[in-house]
């Protein structure tokens, strides 16, 4: 019995870190089939908790709040329990455009941002980097790893603040995490999921095959060029 009420319990911290993680990023809904993903990808045992499926466990234990997109059964999915609904709920399955126009900010590896959040389990946590510069996090000590070994100290830890809103704690963990990576005079791409790391070597080669193809002009010829600000962004930030 206590097995499986820890595993109900771990179930609904994932869900609820996971959705708010989402809202936070997006300010949209995240759908059911994306938090299956997850579960299944970080806690393939949690799967023993959902035997009627993710909508019936969130019946049962409404840790976020579902929603459904008017007259399309399959198009179903959860917001954070703060987050009021709107009059047009289609609002809610559309990205914010500011956000998504705004937002500078990394997308690390699920493990990696996680080792910032959860409470240290044991004497210690470590990160090792491995020569392919994969990640692993132990919460014991290392023996025998292959790899570099970094420590994350509980001051390196996102504080608890009572009643901190979802936007205040994502930003203090980018914080910690910043000041982690400083610590230990880091690059933070090691530690980004695949997309954007590709994302910024995409932009960083297109740049650098800009500046490569003008780098022979002649002083004159450089002289002429005039490249507004916005060409160098959608550059750098195109697909």
């Amino acid at each position: 019995m206590a097995y499986e009420e820890d595993i109900v319990s771990k179930t609904k911290r994932l869900i609820q870190d996971y959705v708010d993680e989402h809202w936070s990023s997006t300010h949209s809904a995240c759908y059911f089939s994306s938090i299956g993903v997850h579960l299944s990808r970080v806690a393939p045992e949690t799967r023993a908790a959902l035997p009627n499926g993710l909508g019936e466990f969130l019946r049962q234990n409404p840790v976020v709040r579902v929603v459904q997109f008017p007259g399309v059964t399959q198009k179903i999915a959860a917001i954070p329990l703060s987050v009021s609904v709107p009059e047009d709920v289609k609002a809610l399955f559309l990205p914010s455009k500011s956000i998504a126009a705004n937002s500078n900010r990394n997308v690390y590896l699920q493990e990696f941002w996680d080792a910032f959040i959860r409470p240290i389990e044991g004497t210690v946590r470590s990160i090792v980097i491995d020569d392919s510069n994969r990640i692993t996090v132990h919460d014991s000590p290392t023996i025998n790893q292959s790899g570099t070994v970094y420590q994350i100290e509980p001051q390196d830890l996102t504080p608890n603040v009572p009643n901190r809103s979802i936007a205040d704690k994502v930003s203090a963990t980018h914080s910690v995490i910043d000041a982690w990576l400083q610590k230990h005079s880091l690059d933070s791409t090691i530690f980004l999921r695949a997309r954007a790391r590709r994302q910024i070597l995409s932009a960083d080669n297109r740049l650098i095959q800009l500046l490569n193809a003008i780098e022979d002009l002649s002083e004159d010829d450089l002289a002429r060029i005039r490249l507004p600000l916005d060409i160098v962004v959608k550059l750098a930030s195109k697909k």
